[in-house]
């Protein structure tokens, strides 16, 4: 014979669930509604990433890459730079936040500097969610080369992410 025991007492009162509990959220969760705790600035829908594909003559000239929604900063979650030159020779390209002319307008803008030699050559920088470079509000990702006595082309993916 089994017998089924049910506990009561302490364990099924209001006064032993915290009210500030919160299970974690699963995908079916928010599905059904629940609610999801967010950190101040934190995209509300995590797969928000938006991608930007750039095909650009090198050349020492600024270029906007892209330009963040009215009142958003730029989180950069990725880029992938991939040089066709002419020529052989050094060819360094720089990525930064702002509309300076160059890396060292403003120091505190800038993300990085890659430096590719043959073409054909590539670079990949990939950040995890949240930690990667984030723009001020309303500043664009710019992009320009050192030299452009090579010639060529330069592609470009950029995956980021806008936050307020």
């Amino acid at each position: 014979m089994t017998t089924s025991v049910r506990w009561s007492g302490a364990w099924d009162s209001p006064a032993a669930k915290r009210s500030d509990y919160a299970p974690p959220i699963t995908d079916r969760g928010l599905r059904e509604g629940q609610r999801l705790r967010l950190s101040p600035g934190q995209s509300r829908n995590l797969s928000e990433t938006k991608v930007v594909y750039l095909t650009q003559s090198v050349s020492t000239t600024r270029v906007t890459v892209l330009t963040p929604s009215t009142g958003t900063r730029v989180r950069l979650l990725r880029i992938h730079l991939i040089q066709q030159q002419n020529a052989a020779g050094l060819v360094q390209h720089e990525f930064y936040f702002g509309t300076g002319a160059n890396i060292t307008t403003t120091v505190a803008n800038a993300i990085d500097e890659y430096a590719l030699t043959t073409s054909g050559a590539e670079v990949v920088q990939t950040w995890t969610r949240g930690e990667g470079p984030l723009g001020a509000k309303d500043a664009v990702l710019s992009y320009r080369t050192s030299t452009s006595a090579f010639g060529g082309n330069m592609y470009l993916i950029v995956e980021y992410s806008e936050e307020k």
